[in-house]
This record gives C-alpha cells, structure tokens and sequence, in this order.
C-alpha cells in the first residue's frame, strides 16, 4: 500500500494514507486548531488532548512527557478501531442571562459570580455592605433567580459518545436544565456536580438553565421533616439571622454570623465546563500523597478516572528529575490507579514554615497516556502540573516524659522540629466570593507573614478556600489548619446528608491533599463544646441522642475518610477538643474537661479587658480567641 510520511519544519506535519473506506487520515495541525497530533518523526513526545474553549481554561498546560518506546511502524495504527478515541472540553464560562422568579429583573450575570455581584453591577442595587443595606436587600435570596445562556455543540462534541456537564462549584440549592430536560440537581455549595448530559444535547445552538431557589427555607423545610429538633447557634434575632443553616451544606456565616450579615447567596461562584470523549476518557483527579519512609520520600499519585468503555493506558509522573510509569487500563465507569515515585532523602530540598527555613517546591508533573492499537502508540488525553513539597509534619499529643506535667502536650513538628505556632484564624475575605481574587490573597497572606505569622487556621463555619490561597500558602511557608466545614451547630444524620457529607469530603480532600502548607485536617468548629457545654436546651434534655448523632458524623463518616484519602496528616474531630483517647475504629473522644491540659482551646472574655494578659488562660494551644 502506498505511505507517505512527510515531516516539514516546526509544524511537524504527518499525513498518512490508509487505504480503503477509512481514507486519508490527517493526524496533525499546528496552533490553535489544536487537533490531534500522532507523531514528528524523530520527536518521541506525543500530543496533547485536544481542547475547545473560548477563553483558556485553568488547567496548566506543560510539555508532554516523553518516553523513547514512543514509535509509529504503521500508520493505520491509529485509526484500526472502529470508534476513534476523541477528546473535547468547552468552558462555559462568561457572560450569562440572569432572570428573578416574576421576571421584573432581567440583566446580564457574569459566571463565576453572584445574584448580589450582577445586581450590584447592573445598577439595580448599591454597595450591600453600606449600613442596614444588607437588611433592606433580603428580598433577594428570598427570591428564586435563574442563569441562564446558549452555548455552541459543534460536530466533534457532538459526535462524542460521553459528554458531561461539570459545574465546580454551584451555591447552593439548584435545578439543572440542558435545553428544558432536567439533567441534575445539587445542594451543596462545596462539591463538584457532574451531569450526563448526552442525551439532552443536540447539535447547534443549546441553552441551558441553572435555577437556584432560597437556601434558607430549602433547610428549613428539611428541618421541619426531621423527626426530632437538630440545634444551631447563630439563627438569632438581634443579629437577623436566617435559620435552616444545619440542614444544608453551605457556607454557614452566610446566615450570619456575630460578625457578618446575612446574604445567603446564590449563584454560579465557580467555573462550569463541558467534558466530551469517545473511546476514551476523563481525568478527574490526580492526587499525590507525600511521606518519608527512611532515607527516602515516597510520592504516591493517585488517579482518578471516568471512561466510556475499555481503554488501555499508563500514567506516567515525574518530579525532581525523578521518573515512574504504571498501566493503567480503565473499564467502563469510574477507574483509580496510582504510581509511586521514590526520591532519595539528600536529592531534594525540604519545605519549611517561615521562619524556620525556606519553603522549597517542586513540579511534579502527571500524564495518562491512552495507548492505541499498536501498544507503542501513546495519545496524552491529560497532563498537569502538582507544586508539591517535601517534608514531615505531625501534631504531637503526648504525655510528658516522667510526669513532669500532668495532661498531654499539643504542638507541631515540621521535619522533626518542633514548631512555636503564631497566627490566627481564617474568614471567608467577602460575603461574595467571586469578588476575590489571587491579588487581594497575595496582599492578605503576604501581611500574615509580616507580622510573624507562621500559621493560619481555616475556620469551620466559612469556605473550603481557593486554590490560589493554598498555593500562595505553599509559597509564602504559612503552615495551615485545614477544618471541614461545620460550626456551632448540630447536624442530621440521615442517609442522604451523610452521603452528601461523603462527597464534600471527597472532592475537597482530593483537591488540597498536595499542598505541604496543609498540616491538620479538623473536623469542626466548636460542635463538641456545644454538646460537653450543654449549649442548646435540647442537648439539656437529651445529650445521649445527640452525642450518638456527633459520633456518627465526625467518627463514624468524616475520620474514616480522611484516613482513607490523606493518611499523611494528622487529624482531630473538633477544636477546641481535649483529644483522643484511642484514634482507631472506634474513635474514642476524651472530650473537654481540663482545658488547660489537653488539647486546644477557644478563649472568649467579653467581661475584661482585651490586653489584660493576667486573665489569659495558658492551654497547651490557643486556636481561636
């Protein structure tokens, strides 16, 4: 049969002709059209997934990974199957259309953003933050709005026999609609929400429709149903709060707080996307995990993937001049494998909190390679980029050698130094969060380590926080308290809020893991002291319910998970707390008592003077005053 192989320049261009019904096939074109590319002849890297977007989207792009087993002996190798792998993504980010539930406002809605932050631009309302605005604009989250737009399904999305929605973050209580089907629901403003959408799509125009309705009588209602009264703190009448917070998962000072007003949000405050492929696959999520066994660190990446069928490949991972390749064929469904890398103690610089040293970082770089026909035939479908760092840290709850003091103490150790903690606690910095950016970060964060920070705590009843944020962490040395996201409050445990919880932690674990600034996963905010404390007349009455309620949640649900998915890092069920007696299954809490002696504490006097020292306790940790 007749082949032509035809290499020219930089464009690398490769035509090759199979004979018969399957044609000419064209395997590479250069720039923006971003097409597959098959092989340069004597370049041994092959290409990219292919990407359609109308802005670029936050994935890192690096060089592919290259590998000499990388060879083309026969140029109908890739196009052998019957169904051609194919990949496409489309950012659906940009402008929207935004519509209340009477049609009265009708304006244009940026995405990521806000109902507060389109109304604000638009001119329909003022700065919420100026006096008791934030009271007179209450009608809108007691309203239901919908974002709504078209978008563009060319013939390869179309043609893909996958296509999913992926919206990253949608707040809080939605309907999901692709040209008037339904195609899915959420109710947690901290997950990642995935759709198939195949068979609402159609090929042109398509609109879709994201409407949102008021999440404060959504847990309300929820509420109402439960069997028995489930207590929260902050729905008090002198600050306006909004009660139902503790029904659903969202952002719980946006009910108000004794520090912040009640907005309760809605809106799109993350990207969304469309995810096609056929005979192929989507890379969810790639997790690398950092220990130190020995004379040597252990980076083991884990993959997470969705595929439409059978699909052979590898994953190769790269970092610090140091290299593994695993096979990893998937199946139909969701798939994991994982690759280990081990780089020698000496050979790498270690990360260390400011003040202490320098906070080295390394890119360690992931791709899967899908192989095709022919085995040496790799097709990179996804490839990213993990700044990670290479050290130990651990929270140190021991008792002191020979009794010199009674209790146990309560501190870090970073590469085996023992670590003076100096900070304070993180809030979410704007009711609105697509109001914040990597800038206004990199100011805050920067102060913190100005003023002699070495460690912040992310506050329970706020956000799990940007990327930026950890990643400026990362860079800057400021060790964080990482809590999952429950405060001052008291929660159901029926089977479909503990699987939702399940997800939450999942996706957020999943997402934060390679972050060395991350030293402590927390379960809470104050939600045992609630329960030791007696805070609600309803604990008064019955603690034995709901200590058993607290138990499933945080020791039963939340732990298990984390030591699933992050064994790396210390954990606690709650701060302040006095610790664990026994950290294995079951989790047996010691609970408060002396607080002084064991464990954190959270110190509030509203009685004395602020600067008074001699009315300070003196805990073995102060984590919130």
């Amino acid at each position: 049969e007749p082949f032509w192989h035809i290499v020219a320049g930089a464009l690398g261009t490769f035509l090759a002709y199979c004979s018969g019904a399957l044609g000419t096939f064209l395997a590479y074109c250069s720039g923006a059209l971003g097409t597959f590319l098959a092989y340069c002849s004597g370049a041994p890297g092959l290409p990219v997934w292919e990407h359609i977007s109308a802005k670029p989207h936050p994935r890192p792009i690096i060089p592919p990974l290259r590998s000499n087993t990388m060879q083309i002996r026969d140029a109908s190798a890739l196009v052998a199957t019957k169904r051609q792998p194919v990949f496409n993504q489309k950012c659906l980010d940009g402008t929207w259309q935004l519509r209340n539930s009477t049609g009265e406002h009708l304006l244009d809605a940026q995405v990521p953003g806000e109902v507060h932050t389109a109304l604000l631009a638009a001119g329909i309302i003022e700065d919420p933050y100026f006096g008791d605005r934030w009271i007179e604009y209450k009608w809108i989250f007691r309203d239901s709005w919908t974002y709504s737009r078209e978008f563009e399904v060319d013939d390869k999305l179309f043609g893909s026999d996958k296509i999913l929605l992926v919206c990253h973050g949608l707040d809080t209580v939605a309907d999901v609609s692709v040209n008037g089907t339904l195609v899915g629901r959420a109710n947690n403003q901290f997950r990642r929400w995935v759709y198939d959408i195949k068979a609402a799509v159609r090929h042109g125009t398509n609109t879709i429709a994201v409407s949102f309705r008021n999440a404060s009588d959504y847990g309300t209602e929820l509420a109402a149903k439960y069997p028995y009264p489930v207590p929260e703190a902050m729905n008090i009448e002198t600050q306006q709060g909004e009660p139902g917070r503790n029904f659903v998962r969202k952002e719980s000072c946006a009910f108000s707080w004794d520090w912040g007003p009640a907005f309760v949000p809605q809106g799109i405050w993350k990207c969304v996307e469309l995810v096609g492929f056929t005979a192929s696959a989507w890379v969810k999520d790639v997790v690398p995990i950092i220990t130190r066994e020995s004379q040597e660190w252990v980076v083991k990446v884990r993959v997470f993937a969705q595929a439409d069928g059978d699909v052979k490949g590898s994953v190769a991972a790269s970092v610090a001049g140091f290299k593994a390749e695993i096979r990893m064929d998937l199946v139909e469904g969701e798939n994991v494998g994982q690759v280990e890398i081990r780089v020698p103690y000496e050979k790498v610089e270690r990360w260390w909190p400011t003040g202490y040293g320098t906070p080295h970082l390394y890119d360690l770089k992931v791709a899967y390679q899908q192989h095709l026909s022919d085995e040496n035939v790799k097709w990179v479908i996804h490839k990213t980029t993990k700044r990670i760092g290479f050290r130990t840290a651990h929270l140190v709850q021991e008792p002191y050698p020979d009794q010199a003091e009674p209790g146990e103490s309560f501190y870090f150790e970073v590469n085996e130094m023992p670590i003076f903690a100096k900070g304070s606690n993180v809030i979410p910095a704007d009711a609105f969060e697509s109001r914040v950016n990597i800038d206004a970060w990199k100011h805050l964060l920067q102060s913190c380590v100005d003023a002699n920070y070495n460690m912040i705590r992310v506050w329970g009843g706020g956000i799990y926080q940007s990327n930026d944020f950890y990643a400026i962490c990362d860079e800057l040395g400021l060790l964080v308290w990482q809590e999952f996201m429950f405060a001052c409050a008291l929660h159901p445990t029926n089977t479909e809020f503990l699987d939702n919880v399940r997800g939450e932690v999942r996706d957020n674990i999943r997402r934060l893991a390679h972050h060395p600034s991350i030293v402590l996963w927390s379960g809470n905010n104050e939600n045992e002291e609630s329960i030791v404390k007696g805070w609600y007349p309803e604990i008064q009455s019955n603690p034995y319910m709901y200590t058993v309620d607290y138990h499933i949640l945080y020791h039963q649900v939340i732990l298990p998970i984390v030591q699933e998915e992050d064994p790396s890092r210390s954990l606690i069920s709650s701060s302040p707390s006095n610790g664990a007696v026994f950290k294995g299954n079951p989790w047996h809490e010691r609970y408060l008592g002396n607080i002084e002696k064991f464990g954190d504490v959270h110190y509030y006097n509203y009685k004395d003077l602020g600067t008074d020292v001699s009315k300070f306790l003196r805990p073995r940790f102060a984590s919130g005053m």
